[in-house]
């Protein structure tokens, strides 16, 4: 596709035929980006109306209207920023962002518990068995154990203890710094089944970036 913003604003103003539309939704199946580039394209179009329509175009007709009288430099101002913002805007949306590998994302949403130290220390007195549990399953993930940690983890999912939640989202950060991202995928569904799940909204901003990563 040479122009394919061309065929993203006819897209989106109906503007082609049933053929075009059809091929030009088949092409969006299988282009993720190109996808994400419609989809933006709604986001921004009423900006490009309002820059456009409202006020270039207006002060364009009002310059046509007054030929011998000077426009003053705060005018020009206005237009030269309106045509950057909406220069800003379209490279913006436009523009693909990076990619994250699996340990990028493990590290960005991995977050130790508030009675860890920096070097995984914790204090076990008065927490249960399975604190303790998820305890250890935190240190083995600092120190790169993922398969230890795993068999912890899938113990507590297992025994549906009250640590369940957290051993689903260590589950996740696990295949994530194994960079097995087919599996991270799994993990997340499960935790998205459950709206009521508190590890949901992180869950939701995860597969955000993991869709990135397709």
């Amino acid at each position: 596709m040479k122009d394919p913003y061309s065929f993203i604003e006819a897209y989106h103003k109906g503007k082609l035929d049933a053929r075009q539309r059809a091929a030009f939704e088949e092409e969006m199946d299988a282009d993720p980006d190109l996808k994400e580039a419609v989809e933006n394209y709604w986001k921004i179009e009423p900006v490009l109306d309002l820059l456009l329509e409202e006020d270039i175009r207006s002060k364009i007709n009002e310059i046509k209207h007054t030929p011998t009288k000077t426009i003053p430099l705060r005018r020009w101002i206005s237009i030269a920023a309106a045509i950057l913002l909406l220069v800003f805007a379209m490279y913006w949306i436009f523009t693909p962002k990076p990619v994250l590998t699996g340990p990028q994302m493990a590290e960005l949403y991995y977050q130790a518990p508030p009675n860890m130290g920096s070097r995984g220390e914790t204090a076990d007195q008065g927490l249960t068995p399975q604190q303790i549990a998820i305890q250890n399953a935190h240190k083995m993930i600092q120190n790169n154990q993922n398969e230890d940690a795993e068999e912890i983890l899938q113990s507590l999912v297992t025994l549906n203890s009250r640590q369940k939640p957290a051993a689903e989202w260590l589950l996740v950060i696990t295949a994530l710094q194994e960079n097995n991202i087919d599996l991270a995928r799994t993990r997340v569904s499960v935790i998205l089944s459950d709206t009521q799940h508190p590890y949901y909204e992180k869950g939701k901003a995860l597969a955000n970036d993991l869709q990135m990563n397709e």
